[in-house]
């Protein structure tokens, strides 16, 4: 499936190999984090202004992330996470 905007993610949970289009990054749904597809998966963060990616996805993974990469990394296979920080990503692209 292919998310553009908010109103398509809402009410829905990601699945492994969706699409997301948020802040002009394209994101591919991976097991355990969003890949961009062409450049550094943490570009949406410095494209929204997001210091502490870190910090943030904390928040709305509820738990510490994972790992050391460009994205945060979830739980594996924990898709509800995923979709709560794409959900927060595309909500601070809407304000903007």
């Amino acid at each position: 499936m292919e998310y553009k905007k908010l109103k398509d993610l809402n009410g829905s949970t990601l699945a492994l190999r969706d699409t997301l289009n948020i802040a002009g990054n394209n994101l591919i749904v991976e097991k355990d984090y969003l890949l961009k597809i062409n450049g550094s998966c943490s570009q949406v963060f410095t494209d929204l202004e997001i210091e502490d990616k870190k910090g943030f996805c904390k928040k709305y993974y509820g738990y510490e992330p994972q790992g050391d990469g460009d994205f945060p990394q979830s739980k594996p296979n924990d898709f509800k996470a995923l979709t709560k920080v794409a959900i927060a990503l595309m909500k601070l692209e809407e304000k903007r």
